[in-house]
C-alpha cells in the first residue's frame, strides 16, 4: 500500500468516526473502508496499526478509531483465514495483540483485545499456545493488561459451558482448553485471588463512606 492510499485510509477512517465532515465525505469515507476488505493484505496492515503507538489525521487523533478498525478485521480473519496460518505467523499475531493489551487502553479497545485475545486462546491453547501462563500471568498481567486478561477468560469461560447452551467451539477443543487452564492453574488462581481480595476491601471502603454521607 502506497502512501497515497494509506492517506486516504486515514481520512476514511477520520471522517467515519469524528465530527465536522460533510455527508460527502462520509459516503466516500464508506467507499474507502468497503475496498479495504478486498485488500490482500489488510491483516498484514492490521498488525501494523496496532504496533503504532498513535495515529492522526489533519492533527486529529484517530488511535481509537484505527485500531478498532485493525481489530475488527483481524476478529473476522481468526474465524475465515486464521487456521491456515503457519506457527510463525500465529506466533506474530499472538505477539501483536498481547503488545496492544499493554498499551493505556479505554473501555472500547480493551474490551475487543479481549474478545481477539479469547479467539486465540480457544483456538490455539494448549497445544499452539504452550507459552500462555508466562505470556498472560507474568509478563501480561503486570505492565497493564489486568483488565483485558480478566476480561478474556470471562469469554473463555462463557465458549467453555455444556455444549448444549454454547456451540462455538466443538467439545474437544472445549475440553483441550480446560484441560490445559486446570494444569496451569497455580499460574492465575492465586493472582486472582488478590485481585478480589483488594477489590473487596475497596468496595468496604465504599461502603463505609456510604453509610457515613446518610449518616451525616
Amino acid at each position: 500500500m502506497n502512501p497515497a492510499q494509506r492517506a486516504a485510509l486515514a481520512r476514511a477512517i477520520a471522517a467515519s468516526s469524528l465530527p465536522g465532515f460533510s455527508s460527502d465525505d462520509r459516503q466516500a469515507a464508506f467507499v474507502v473502508l468497503q475496498d479495504l476488505e478486498k485488500y490482500e493484505n489488510r491483516v498484514q496492515l492490521s498488525i501494523e496499526w496496532l504496533r503504532e503507538p498513535q495515529h492522526v489525521y489533519d492533527q486529529h487523533d484517530i488511535t481509537t478509531a484505527t485500531k478498532l478498525l485493525a481489530l475488527e478485521i483481524l476478529d473476522g480473519f481468526l474465524v475465515r483465514g486464521y487456521s491456515n496460518c503457519s506457527a510463525d505467523e500465529r506466533v506474530q499475531l499472538r505477539q501483536t495483540v498481547l503488545q496492544s493489551a499493554q498499551a493505556p487502553l479505554n473501555r472500547v479497545l480493551g474490551r475487543k483485545i479481549a474478545v481477539i485475545l479469547e479467539g486465540l486462546i480457544i483456538r490455539d491453547f494448549p497445544q499452539r499456545w504452550t507459552t500462555l501462563a508466562d505470556d498472560l500471568f507474568r509478563n501480561l498481567w503486570h505492565s497493564g493488561g489486568m483488565k483485558v486478561i480478566l476480561e478474556a477468560f470471562k469469554l473463555v469461560a462463557e465458549d467453555c459451558t455444556d455444549s448444549d447452551f454454547n456451540a462455538k467451539i466443538s467439545t474437544t477443543r472445549r475440553n483441550d482448553v480446560l484441560k490445559g487452564l486446570n494444569e496451569i492453574s497455580s499460574s492465575f488462581l492465586p493472582l486472582f485471588f488478590q485481585l478480589l481480595q483488594s477489590q473487596y476491601s475497596n468496595l468496604q471502603q465504599s461502603r463505609s463512606s456510604l453509610f457515613q454521607m446518610h449518616s451525616y
